[in-house]
Formats: C-alpha cells, structure tokens, sequence
C-alpha cells in the first residue's frame, strides 16, 4: 500500500496527539513483573503496539483491549521468546529485564526495528550482568541467574536501557543505583508506573536512579502523549501551510522545537496542552540544528524538522550525532526538488520556494512520516511507498491529515 497526496492544500483545524507509542511499549514490557492485571489508558493502536501484546499473549500473558485501553495479566509467563514477531521490533528488548527478573531466565533473538544506523545493545548486556545475569550468546541472547541490586554505570544515556534496567532492578529487594540514566519523559512515566506497583524510587526524571523493589502488584496508569506525533503535526503545518492548532500534547517535552520555530512562522503560540501554528507566507530557516539526548533536539524529530526546512526561505544546517543513518533520509526529499548537500554527519539545506511531487519510498518511521509532510506543501501529485514503516508509529495519520484539510488517500 502506498499513500496518494496532493499537495498544495493549506491545512485548517486541530490535530489532536494520540498516546506515545514510546511510553506504552515499556510499560506492556512492564506488566510482566506482576501476576496481576495492569491497565494501560491512552494507549495507541499502532502497528508496534500491537506487536508487542502479540509477543506478550505467545509467552502467555492474557491481553485484552477496550476502546483505547489495554489490559495485561501475566499470572504465568514463559522466557522463552520465539514470537516471529520479537526480531520484528526493537522493543521485544525491554522483555529481557523484567523476564530475567521474574523468571531466571530468557532466551530471545535479536531485535528488529528502524535502519536507522548501529544500535548496539551491550549497554543492555553489560547492565544485566551487573544485576545478576550469566549471559550466553547462541542464534540470540540468554539470560539466566537471580537478580540481585548492584551500582550500574551505563556509558551512554541509553533511553532503552534505562527502561529495560530499571524495570529488572524494581523485582530486587537489594538496592540498585542507576548511573547515567537517560531522562527522557517516557522514563519519567516508567518510573512513575514502577511506583505505582510498589517499587521504591529515588530520582525520578534524573540521571541517578535509585531503585529498590520487591513484590510488585498490579495498577491503572495512562501514557503520556506523544511528543514525536505532536512535532509530526506541528511540522505538517509549516510545510503545508494554514491555521493548525494541535491538541492534546505537553509543550514542555519538546521545547526545544518550540524555541526553534516560535520566530519563523506568522504565529507560533503555546498553551499547557496545544500549539497554535498559523503560516501564511513562506516561513524561515531555523539555522543550525544539532540532535542531542533529552532535553536536547531529538533525533526522531530531525527528518520531520528537515523535510519543512527543504522549503524555507534562507539555510538550514543539521548535524545528526545519534544515529549516522537518519540523513540519509535526505536523499528521497532530494528527488522532489530538494536543495540538500549531504556531507559525513550534517546536511546543508538551501531552501527552495516550492517542491515538486513524485514517487519516493519509505525506508523507516519517522523518515517516511517526513516525506508525507515534504510532499502536502509540494506541487502535483505524488506517492509515498512502504508505509508499513509509518504504521509503526502512527494511529491513521491518513484520517488526521484528511480531517485539517489535507488531500491524501491509502491506495494499492
């Protein structure tokens, strides 16, 4: 299947932001540390998402959906995982931790995800071992053992490992330091669901993590709103011009955005839970651009952020330091018209009055989200392929786009 969109259309109305499927991921992951049921609430029914329950139903949890609610038991849950759906997507990783920790044992092949660049998960390893785990390495990885508290310092602020860390080290009754921690909002919201299951946790939202556990039990908890869609909309706005405001979301978790675009657009305004985006006229380059952890410019927003600077009025410079692969997103935007020097880890990118529509293809989420976007402010009609990619993290962004004005279809 492949998206149609004809460009040109000025978008008007509210886009309003769905559940991060960031945030739910861990936390279904998290729902093995219990036998009792956990609910999670605003939860999003994208592709990943419903992975993930499958992956967790074939080791014997029972899942059950209503409306955009999920409930998880695990009352007996097996370490073995052989879902063919576990090398589909990375976040099959987070099961490792909290099966380890429940169990003694797990045994999982790789994970999959975007090819975006190298996604090495030592960090994960080497955390584990520190809690506990004999790791051997046969067609995938093996953890056996008791967890145990320990100091763990993890070399880089690894936003996965964090999760997958902190939920191993909330089934130990021996505390555990976590050093180094990635700060992510979705970490917040781990923390906090761990807390509401009886763990005991000290430094939330920072970078030295306290953690001591035990029995856990079950809870109800919400997922915060996705602050990735939330760019996605936003963005869409300026590439495709309008009067957008976009609901449902928490400006405070991408700020930096904010503080990016605030003077480049006719009217940039944000509220406690929206942002009102009017474009009017062709808007301006934002200048340099690096991608950073959190609080930092995240990486999975910058071929959102690119694709609306192809068309601005000055240069814009974007260095990627995260992932080496995520530029070359550049390439598909440069058939439409593009102005981008491509050198090692940053682009150059002299913005063009208009783009014009064609077939491109998606190789990945959140560069495929960002040739939808190029293509509502291009001229003509075009297609973008392999939207699998894009159904990964996005709730009918089809339907969303549709509802502000936007021309785009689904076809075979």
């Amino acid at each position: 299947m492949k998206y149609k969109i004809c460009g040109g259309n000025a978008l008007h109305g509210e886009l309003r932001v769905n559940g991060a499927k960031n945030c739910v991921l861990p936390m279904l992951a998290c729902c093995v540390l219990t036998d009792e049921t956990v609910t999670i609430d605003n939860c999003p029914k994208v592709q990943d998402v419903l992975d993930m329950a499958d992956i967790l139903s074939s080791i014997g949890a029972e899942v059950s959906w209503q409306g955009d609610s999920i409930s998880v038991t695990c009352k007996n849950v097996d370490g073995n995982l052989c879902c063919e759906k576990v090398g589909k997507i990375r976040a099959s990783l987070f099961l490792l931790g909290p099966l380890f920790a429940r169990n003694g044992f797990v045994s999982a092949c790789l994970p999959g995800g975007c090819a975006i660049g190298k996604r090495p998960i030592d960090i994960h390893i080497d955390g584990l071992k520190r809690l506990g785990a004999e790791v051997t390495w046969e067609n995938g990885v093996c953890c056996s053992g008791k967890v145990h508290g320990n100091d763990v310092y993890m070399r880089f602020p690894s936003v996965g490992a964090t999760e997958n860390l902190l939920m191993c080290a909330s089934l130990s009754d021996e505390t555990t330091v976590l050093y180094n921690c990635a700060c992510e909002p979705e970490i917040t919201a781990l923390e906090k669901m761990l807390v509401s299951m009886g763990a005991e946790i000290q430094g939330i939202g920072t970078s030295v993590v306290t953690v001591k556990g035990g029995k856990l039990h079950g809870t109800r908890v919400s997922a915060i709103p996705d602050r990735i869609v939330a760019a996605t909309y936003i963005l869409s706005a300026v590439c495709a011009g309008g009067d957008v405001w976009v609901t449902n979301c928490n400006p405070r978790h991408f700020s930096v955005l904010n503080n990016m675009l605030k003077d480049t657009v006719d009217c940039y305004n944000v509220y406690g839970d929206a942002v009102h985006v009017v474009k009017k006229k062709r808007h301006c380059a934002v200048g340099m651009v690096r991608t950073a952890v959190y609080p930092g410019f995240a990486t999975d927003m910058q071929p959102l952020l690119v694709a609306s600077q192809c068309t601005a009025f000055g240069k814009t410079v974007v260095e990627e330091t995260l992932f080496e692969n995520r530029l070359s997103n550049a390439v598909p935007l440069q058939m439409l018209g593009a102005d981008i020097l491509c050198r090692s880890d940053k682009i150059v990118i002299n913005g063009v009055p208009a783009l014009s529509a064609c077939t491109v293809g998606a190789t990945d989420l959140r560069g495929g989200a960002a040739l939808v976007l190029a293509m509502l402010g291009a001229q003509g009609t075009g297609y973008v392929t392999d939207i699998h990619h894009i159904q990964r993290g996005y709730c009918e962004l089809e339907k969303s786009l549709r509802q502000v004005g936007a021309d785009i279809t689904i076809v075979d």
